[in-house]
C-alpha cells in the first residue's frame, strides 16, 4: 500500500511539473523542471550543486564590475555553478555573445529569449522587480533565494 501511495505521489508531482529547456549562448541545453516554484536543473553538470543566477545588463557599470568576482566564485567553488542572464534590455544573441567574450565570462550565459523565461517566472512569483545586478541562489533542492553577492559563500 505504501508503494502505491508513493507511486501516486510521484505521478501527481510530475503532472504538476512544468519543464523547459533553456539554451545558452555556448549552445548547450539546460533542462529545468519547475515544481511549484522550485527550479530543479536536470543537467548532470548542475545536479547536486548550488546555482547562482546572475542577472546583468551590458550597460550596467555595477554588473560589469561584478563579473571578475562572479568568475572567481564559479571557478573556485566545486559545489557552485553560475548561470548568467541578460535582463537589462532586448539584445541580439550575437551582441550578447560579443559582450560575454569581451568581458571574459567563464560561466554559461542564457540566450536572451531563454533568459526571459526565467525573468518572467521570477516576476510572476514576485521575486524580482527588474533591477540589475541581481542574484538568486538556487540550492540543491530547487529553493530560490535572492542574495547579495557578498552573501553567496555564506549560503553554500
Amino acid at each position: 500500500m505504501k508503494k502505491l501511495i508513493l507511486l501516486f505521489s510521484l505521478l501527481s508531482l510530475s503532472l504538476y511539473a512544468e519543464n523547459f529547456r533553456l539554451e545558452t549562448l555556448q549552445q548547450n541545453t539546460i533542462p529545468i523542471s519547475n515544481y511549484d516554484g522550485n527550479l530543479m536543473i536536470e543537467d548532470k553538470a548542475y545536479k547536486e550543486k548550488n546555482i547562482l543566477l546572475f542577472f546583468f545588463g551590458t550597460q550596467c557599470p555595477y554588473c560589469i564590475k561584478e563579473i571578475p568576482d562572479i568568475n572567481e566564485l564559479d571557478f573556485e567553488n566545486d559545489n557552485l555553478k553560475v548561470i548568467g542572464i541578460h535582463a537589462q534590455h532586448e539584445i541580439s544573441d550575437n551582441k550578447l555573445k560579443a559582450f560575454v567574450k569581451k568581458k571574459g565570462f567563464v560561466f554559461e550565459v542564457l540566450a536572451f529569449k531563454d533568459g526571459m523565461k526565467i525573468v518572467e517566472h521570477l516576476i510572476a512569483r514576485k521575486m524580482w522587480i527588474g533591477g540589475v545586478p541581481y542574484h538568486i541562489l538556487i540550492d540543491k533542492h530547487g529553493n530560490l533565494e535572492p542574495v547579495e553577492l557578498s552573501e553567496v559563500l555564506h549560503k553554500l
